[in-house]
């Protein structure tokens, strides 16, 4: 069984990540033309890249699958609990030039993606798109220790699911939930493929929704703002009882972020990260000085929030600790000189978004949140929680 907390290893682009960009480029293209007539789970390009990550992986199968739905997001299922204690991890092998490698042949590895990250608004690259699928990936090759929290709380929350973890160890007993759940989800989603005018209401339902919480007025705003300020004292005193049961989901998010930065995606999952929270394409109606401040006010706070309580974090947080990710690299391999040179190249670029982050100079600025990054960089290093104080869980 190897080290479950990895040290810093970097593979690069293998040339089939070359192959599923080329995939999602087509995928994006037919996807942005057909529009709500669209059905990306039968384009040969989804089955292609389904086939593709199992080969790279050494996978039974990978099962891939488009949820009709313009939400910007993608998901991963897998129960760490069945990781921890399971077979799988004594297959898994880290290989110098290739990375990590199931050598049992048996797993099953499934990603789901809303259909929402494919349109002209989100406007993401084929790049952008690799780099989510393998974050989502990374997801799957997590067997930190950290996840003997999720067990804990399963044991104090839901024993029978904890007991089952324990009775039902081999890798066939995980597929089968993977693959049962797969089952349940294109049960219910199938239908609204079929119905253009149906998937066409839940859009425009969805953006009405959507632009009716980005033009509340000043009365909303500022009551929010005094809620939330009211509050802040009960949500310090909150912040590290949370931050610490919480502390598998933040250093597995992490954990996925490296994987895709382990294999040359480190600049393409942040600007990926950047555009799947930019809700800018969203017209704002109300404007006036001091509701323009109200919305950037809130707007820090909301991120102040995040960065103390969501597992996933800011965007901030981990540009920064992609940057970690890539030093650490650098500093531990002795790579050859194209993938040092590509090392270089990418740490330059995620810097590059960092300091655009802190700035905010263009299309967005609000200065507020800008003076709370620069502050939240130099007071917390990008991070206002523990979770950093404990070690890394990185590729």
């Amino acid at each position: 069984m190897q080290d479950t907390l990895y040290m810093e290893a970097y593979y690069g682009k293998l040339p089939e990540f070359e192959q599923i960009e080329a995939c999602f480029a087509s995928i994006i293209k037919k996807a942005r033309t057909e529009k709500y007539k669209a059905n990306p789970n039968t384009y040969p390009e989804t089955k292609k890249i389904q086939k593709l990550f199992a080969k790279v992986f050494g996978l039974k199968k990978m099962i891939f699958y488009w949820v009709p739905s313009d939400i910007n997001n993608a998901y991963t299922v897998t129960l760490y609990s069945m990781m921890l204690f399971g077979e799988s991890e004594d297959f898994i092998e880290k290989r110098t030039d290739r990375g990590f490698y199931d050598t049992s042949g048996k797993s099953v590895f499934t990603v789901y993606a809303y259909t929402g990250i494919l349109s002209k608004q989100t406007n993401l690259t084929a790049g952008e798109l690799t780099a989510i699928l393998l974050h989502e990936f990374g997801h799957n090759f997590d067997y930190s220790r950290y996840h003997m929290i999720s067990f804990v709380l399963d044991l104090l929350t839901n024993p029978m699911l904890a007991i089952y973890t324990q009775t039902h160890k081999n890798i066939e007993d995980h597929n089968e939930i993977k693959e049962e759940y797969y089952k349940q989800t294109k049960k219910h989603w199938d239908p609204l493929y079929k119905s253009e005018s149906k998937r066409k209401k839940e859009a425009e339902k969805y953006k009405k929704n959507l632009k009716k919480a980005l033009n509340k007025g000043m009365f909303t705003q500022t009551v929010k703002f005094l809620l939330q300020t009211s509050l802040f004292p009960i949500y310090l005193v909150m912040a590290l009882p949370i931050q610490l049961t919480s502390l598998d989901g933040k250093k597995g998010e992490l954990f996925a972020d490296s994987f895709a930065t382990s294999y040359g995606y480190g600049p393409d999952l942040i600007s990926g990260l950047e555009k799947l929270s930019d809700l800018s394409y969203v017209k704002i109606d109300k404007h006036s000085k001091g509701l323009d401040v109200m919305r950037d006010l809130n707007a820090a706070m909301d991120e102040m929030f995040i960065g103390m309580y969501e597992i996933h974090g800011t965007n901030q947080e981990r540009c920064r600790e992609t940057i970690k990710k890539l030093e650490a690299d650098i500093k531990a391999g002795d790579y050859p000189p194209e993938l040092k040179e590509d090392l270089y190249n990418e740490l330059a670029k995620v810097r590059e978004r960092y300091n655009y982050m802190l700035s905010l100079e263009g299309s967005n600025n609000n200065k507020i949140l800008s003076f709370w990054r620069k502050l939240c960089n130099t007071i917390f290093g990008g991070a206002p929680n523990i979770a950093k104080i404990f070690k890394p869980n990185r590729v």
